[in-house]
């Protein structure tokens, strides 16, 4: 069942809305993927995003299900895949670091 609101939207209107938010995080995901360092705190911002967007749905799960009739498992399961996209982001950056660390030791001695 499609929620009652879904019929008074234009799908012009959701895809300029969808669109340009997918655009933009697609442009800092792929300035940040090529230098990671230079770029970190995007990297840290597309953690703090996928953090924040998994607490954001399960505080307020109960108008997710009613509005948009998401279902509990299907909740869950996008939870978990962000929250994997976090902290594999997460590890990514502390190991890039770590390199830098390396690097930069081997290069003084």
């Amino acid at each position: 069942m499609v929620a009652p609101w879904i019929g008074t939207l234009r799908i012009s209107d959701f895809i300029r809305i969808i669109g340009s938010f997918a655009f933009v995080l697609g442009y800092l995901a792929w300035m940040a993927s090529r230098d990671p360092m230079a770029h970190k705190v995007i990297i840290i911002g597309f953690i703090e995003f996928f953090i924040l967007r998994n607490i954001h749905r399960h505080l307020f799960a109960d108008e997710l299900y009613g509005a948009l009739n998401v279902s509990q498992a299907m909740n869950v399961m996008t939870s978990v895949f962000f929250g994997i996209q976090a902290l594999l982001l997460t590890y990514l950056l502390w190991r890039i670091s770590r390199k830098k660390k390396e690097n930069k030791n081997d290069h003084c001695q």
